[in-house]
């Protein structure tokens, strides 16, 4: 099914009008009812229906692609924000192509201006760098771009010129803190990402700076150890950590990767987790929960972070025909973060 179905077909397996599935695909310019979209959601899956989005594309100069940057593709945390973008965007016709820069700041550069040649509609950053003269770059063509990462990552001049969607890490990291003190922790360690691949080389990682809050309140200290952001980083890093004379019996990671490379390395060392060491990531990517034993960590709503960031950029694309370097984006969603207790700690 799907060749010759129209949207007169759908309106009639959902029972509502064409304006409505108008409205739906189109996300306007009329609000609809939760239980109505999702009627004209599945009935345009059943149908198989495809909305004329060459056409229209041809009306409006736009390609209907969407570009997306990230500073590593084989982590996890970023296949979940692309999922939430790709979620959002795909019923309406959307195509999502992905840029894998590898931190590497002239590899992000080549992927817009890639992205620019190809007349994607826009870019979205997730948790990498931007250079004002990549925004210039995008905005001289009519590129929207958006930010997506933590409130820490993205310097204010340009924020102010791009919408984003932000976490406050600083809660999760002060919430590790006092779950490990609450578990009787008095000697804890940090692993943290290496500066190298930091968006913002020289500031400190909010969720790191919250754990040492949590500990400074009660007279207590942590070495932090720079590393890089993967399994093996972790593992090595916990390798000097476990195996000094003063060993600690809690490490916090500042990702799940890290945290699943330190148990690893400590249980290879016959320390019991938690018994001898409680291990703590951030992130909390789907293996976390399947990892034995299962990993502690702060949850990060990774898929409601692409999806927020696709709805805002959906919105302007989508509306009336209008500049996108003069446009503004009052709504700058924050997302919240939340302490995950499991066999870890």
């Amino acid at each position: 099914m799907g060749e010759g179905v129209t949207r007169d077909h759908v309106a009639e397996r959902a029972g509502v009008s064409a304006a409505v599935v108008s409205y739906v695909i189109n996300d306007g310019p009329r609000g609809v009812a939760p239980e109505t979209r999702a009627r004209v959601l599945s009935a345009i899956q059943d149908l198989g229906y495809r909305p004329n989005h060459l056409a229209r594309s041809l009306r409006s100069r736009r390609t209907r692609t969407l570009g997306l940057i990230v500073p590593d593709a084989a982590n996890p945390f970023y296949s979940e924000v692309a999922k939430g973008i790709e979620e959002e965007s795909y019923q309406r016709g959307y195509s999502l192509t992905v840029g894998n820069t590898s931190d590497s700041a002239e590899r992000r550069s080549s992927y817009v201006e890639s992205f620019v040649s190809r007349q994607v509609d826009a870019v979205f950053y997730d948790s990498t760098g931007v250079s004002l003269e990549e925004v210039e770059l995008l905005e001289r063509y009519g590129v929207l771009a958006v930010y997506m990462g933590t409130a820490d990552e993205i310097d204010d001049a340009i924020g102010d010129r791009i919408p984003s969607v932000t976490i406050d890490t600083r809660p999760g990291g002060q919430a590790v803190g006092r779950h490990f003190l609450e578990r009787g922790h008095r000697k804890m360690a940090c692993i943290m990402g290496s500066q190298a691949t930091s968006p913002t080389e020289q500031r400190p990682w909010a969720r790191i700076e919250g754990f040492l809050d949590a500990l400074r309140s009660v007279g207590l200290a942590a070495p932090v150890v720079w590393a890089g952001e993967h399994p093996e980083d972790g593992y090595r890093v916990a390798a000097e950590l476990l195996g000094g004379a003063d060993p600690p019996t809690a490490i916090f990671a500042a990702n799940d990767l890290l945290a699943i490379g330190a148990i690893r390395r400590a249980l290879d060392l016959a320390r019991r987790v938690p018994d001898d060491v409680a291990v703590c990531g951030f992130d909390d990517i789907a293996i976390s929960s399947y990892v034995a034993p299962r990993l502690t960590t702060v949850r990060i709503p990774k898929v409601a972070m692409g999806r927020s960031a696709a709805r805002i950029v959906l919105k302007a694309l989508e509306g009336p025909p209008r500049d996108m370097r003069r446009l503004s984006f009052p709504e700058r969603p924050d997302l919240a973060v939340e302490l995950v207790v499991r066999d870890s700690t």
